[in-house]
């Protein structure tokens, strides 16, 4: 079962254009290391990758908003001078064209971490006007916000942190709920009108990890209409000691039944991750290993319609209701 024939793909979550700021590397070459090269999202029908803007805890205020700013200046150059081959998403026509586009890839901007927005509304107008579709609301730590998942205490979304969910929902920005504190989840679970998106998760039932999600949780999020990427890191995914002794796609097949057991199939969505760690998995290395993924759900029992909803569809459900046209 090859993903470049029978499902393309979309990938919720990936921090490849952090990554290629940092190791200036050339997107569209040949000897592009990143898992997420150009070459290895065309091998793997991937037709849409959210693109991961992380900042890190020690930036805040104007150096957050800075290092937001290079790497979303990365994105528009290298699209810019890709000759169509790289495409910005920012809207229901623009996603419509890309995913029809079997030669290129698009791109939809997210914030891992709301820092770099200073909690200054006008900075989040100014960023959506830059192309930003989805904010990850909290990375691990808390910000002008809300709380994230391994903050010392857990005080939940702000007033601020409330204000920027509704203006959010109106620009047709996307609420991302990954990394959230669990009062900070609860909070935006009460006032959001549209479906969230878990963009990278793991699950507790198989490591008890605040990052990861409870089954409670799945189901709050599935009830909003919402969907949830599951990763490839294996520190979300089984434990050390399994590991290193070779566990591999078998840890992600679990965490995507786990998913579609407990909120339904429609629910499950790929948020890889890549980039973003280096302790990849064994047969999962980049991109171009998503046809092995494919044939291990098809080994585990699920179907290829199946496949197409996780691969693509359920993704394709959410970014088609969310973003403006």
């Amino acid at each position: 079962m090859q993903p470049p024939a029978a499902i393309p793909a979309i990938d919720c979550h990936a921090d490849t254009f952090y990554e290629l700021v940092q190791r200036g590397e050339d997107f569209f070459s040949a000897t592009c290391t990143l898992a997420g090269s150009f070459r290895n999202l065309r091998s793997a029908g991937v037709r849409l990758l959210t693109a991961s803007v992380w900042t890190p805890k020690n930036l805040s205020g104007p150096a957050a908003t800075s290092h937001a700013m290079k790497i979303i200046g990365r994105i528009h150059e290298v699209s810019a001078k890709s000759d169509g081959r790289l495409s910005l998403v920012t809207n229901a026509a623009s996603f419509e064209r890309t995913i029809a586009d079997s030669e290129g890839v698009g791109v939809a901007i997210c914030l891992e971490g709301a820092s770099p927005l200073a909690g200054d509304l006008d900075l989040l107008e100014a960023f959506h006007r830059l192309g930003l579709r989805m904010v990850t609301i909290t990375w691990n730590h808390s910000n002008e916000l809300a709380s994230g998942c391994f903050a010392p205490e857990d005080n939940g979304l702000t007033e601020v942190g409330r204000t920027f969910i509704r203006r959010m929902e109106e620009l047709g920005i996307i609420v991302d709920v990954a990394h959230v504190s669990k009062r900070t989840l609860a909070d935006i679970l009460k006032i959001v009108t549209k479906p969230v998106i878990c963009s990278h998760t793991g699950v507790r039932r198989f490591i008890d990890l605040a990052r990861n999600l409870s089954d409670d949780d799945i189901r709050s999020i599935a009830n909003t209409g919402g969907v949830m990427g599951v990763d490839f890191y294996w520190g979300h995914l089984c434990e050390e000691k399994n590991y290193k002794d070779g566990a591999g796609i078998e840890t992600v097949t679990r965490t995507i039944a786990h998913i579609a057991e407990i909120a339904g199939v429609e629910r499950v969505a790929i948020g890889s991750d890549f980039d973003g760690f280096e302790d990849t998995l064994p047969g999962l290395r980049t991109f171009a290993d998503l046809p092995n993924l494919a044939d291990a759900l098809l080994d585990v029992g699920f179907t290829s319609d199946e496949l197409d909803l996780i691969f693509f569809g359920n993704a394709a459900r959410l970014y088609r209701e969310l973003l403006k046209a």
